[in-house]
């Protein structure tokens, strides 16, 4: 976990703290990003997938911000068409900004 302290940043964000987390997840999961409180976040799914044919996706979307925890769901997208909630480990990093 990485903490850093957004100074000189005019307007709101001035005097919070960036987090960003990586953690494993299959299918939902909490990722505590070590903020007291969180005004925002942005969750991503490490993917290597490639595009083309054949290939899948993984997203990640929030379904919920509690205190200093943000919980994830890990969706994939795949070519039959299927979406499903991932069933295999999947690293999400989420980039939150709070105090």
């Amino acid at each position: 976990m990485t903490l850093y302290k957004l100074a000189g940043i005019k307007g709101a964000g001035r005097g919070k703290k960036l987090a960003c987390v990586v953690v494993s997840i299959t299918g939902t999961g909490d990722i505590d990003t070590g903020l007291k409180s969180i005004d925002g976040a942005v969750p991503s799914v490490q993917n290597a997938d490639a595009l083309g044919s054949g290939a899948s996706q993984d997203f990640a979307t929030i379904t919920a911000i509690s205190g200093g925890t943000v919980s994830v769901s890990v969706i994939e997208v795949g070519t039959t068409p299927a979406i499903a909630q991932a069933t295999a480990a999947k690293n999400v990093c989420v980039m939150a900004v709070g105090e």
